[in-house]
């Protein structure tokens, strides 16, 4: 429905569906005008996922990727093959952004990344990573004609769309990727280059690590939820612990997990944080299992180590 509603304004603005349309709209639109929304990039994300499920995006021999995987899915290249590029060339040759707005959106932001990322990672990433205050960002996979010739939009650099986009951006984002570094793509060390010689703000986006931190104290806490339960059915807990909100009790156990957890992504290897996280949330919630039901010596240790997060912590078995 959402595509459906971006080719009826586009037949609005364009009278015909051709290539030739297509360079018109492209030069009447300036190149820092071919941006889009969070609302566009969400909307991307959606129909990315509704053509893997209808078998529409197939791996290759240079991306042999995992058709159910949701966290890092197929590379921009096979996206930009056989969704961008088909897409687009039903609707005319244009690009992705002037597909969406024929009039144009202004460039706030101006992404760099490197194409080998998967697009759900490259999406969750530059979604986290987006400032608040700005709304239109320039992504060379869907702001560039991917139908057209564009090595003629490339043969000058400093006269290419990339230039005058990144002029125009208030802010620049990296966006890294799990497989290779950013800075192997030539295009985004002449980016880094420009970004520097415009005294452009520079920020790197960071992966959503807040979905992580919940998947990894949910089952603790509902492990501990049920021990906590049956002790206080079987009277291991005082009568003055029993008229506490059990809710009041995991309310406080979060916010210190997924603070220790914020902390920890600053301090250890982006790929191994969510190992000791777990191993921690594990730890603590057996050892005031134990202490609940079988009386262990050293509980009181225990929940004075959580105290430091909240002096209030009302645990006493």
């Amino acid at each position: 429905r959402y595509i459906a509603q971006c080719f009826r304004r586009l037949s609005a603005a364009m009278t015909a569906s051709s290539t030739s349309a297509a360079y018109a709209l492209h030069k009447a639109v300036g190149p820092e005008h071919w941006s889009i929304t969070r609302r566009d990039l969400k909307c991307f994300r959606k129909l990315i996922c509704e053509t893997l499920r209808a078998g529409d995006i197939h791996p290759t021999d240079q991306d042999d990727f995992n058709c159910a995987d949701r966290i890092c899915g197929p590379s921009m290249h096979t996206v930009v093959e056989q969704v961008i590029k088909p897409t687009t060339h039903s609707a005319g040759d244009m690009s992705w952004a002037l597909m969406l707005h024929p009039g144009g959106l202004k460039c706030d932001v101006f992404v760099t990344h490197a194409w080998q990322e998967g697009i759900f990672e490259f999406i969750d990433c530059l979604l986290s990573g987006w400032p608040f205050r700005l709304k239109h960002a320039w992504i060379c996979a869907l702001a560039v004609p991917q139908n057209l010739d564009i090595e003629a939009l490339l043969s000058v650099p400093s006269e290419s769309p990339f230039s005058k986009a990144l002029h125009c951006a208030t802010e620049v984002i990296v966006v890294p990727n799990s497989k290779t570094s950013v800075y192997t793509r030539i295009w985004c060390v002449y980016e880094a280059f420009l970004a520097y010689e415009n005294d452009k703000v520079i920020s790197v986006a960071h992966a959503p690590y807040i979905a992580d931190v919940a998947h990894s104290v949910a089952l603790p806490m509902i492990i501990y939820a049920i021990v906590w339960a049956a002790a206080m059915a079987t009277g291991s807990i005082e009568v003055s612990i029993k008229q506490l909100p059990l809710v009041q009790h995991l309310l406080t156990m979060c916010m210190g997990f997924a603070g220790l957890a914020g902390m920890m992504t600053f301090f250890v290897d982006h790929k191994m944080w969510k190992v000791y996280n777990h191993l921690f949330v594990f730890a603590v919630c057996g050892k005031l299992a134990m202490a609940t039901l079988l009386d262990y010596p050293y509980e009181q240790d225990v929940i004075e180590t959580l105290q430091c997060n909240n002096p209030q912590f009302p645990f006493r078995a």
